[in-house]
């Protein structure tokens, strides 16, 4: 039997070493064209990805709230789960809202409401004035249960 010369051995081995090295290149860009967008929110008062937030929290990007036609808060109560927005009765400027069944039914101005609603950082004291008609927003976030990093 006859032994390969040295160097056609040489020059096969480095083709065989350069087609391992291919899988490798297709399998990072394989793996950067799988990649999920990155959601960034700001529920902790600073921002930070979505994944790394150790809260319970739903995000609506810009571009699902213009999906779903948002003109006021009431039309995040399909989109978010355990959610519920409705108008308050006897009053056509204030929403009654609801996340995992605590709601403040009483919108009498010495109640303080369950849930609060921030708008920029600011926080909205009351259930009268908060049917908000908001335009061109960039997100919206659901925090559920208690916040008290806010």
């Amino acid at each position: 039997m006859a032994r390969p010369s040295k160097p056609l051995l040489i020059n096969t081995l480095g083709s065989v070493s350069l087609l391992g090295t291919l899988g490798l290149a297709s399998q990072n860009l394989l793996a950067q064209q799988l990649a999920l967008e990155e959601i960034v929110v700001t529920a902790q008062k600073r921002e930070e990805s979505l994944q790394d937030t150790p809260i319970s929290l739903s995000a609506l990007s810009d571009s699902t709230l213009e999906n779903i036609r948002f003109m006021d808060i009431t039309d995040l109560t399909g989109e978010v789960p355990n959610l519920q927005i409705r108008s308050t009765a006897g009053d056509s400027n204030g929403a009654t809202v609801a996340i995992r069944g605590a709601v403040t039914t009483n919108n009498n101005i010495n109640f303080e409401p369950t849930v609060g609603i921030y708008l920029d950082g600011v926080f909205i004291a009351k259930n009268t004035g908060n049917m908000l008609d908001i335009l061109d927003l960039e997100r919206v976030e659901v925090l559920r249960g208690p916040q008290g990093t806010l």
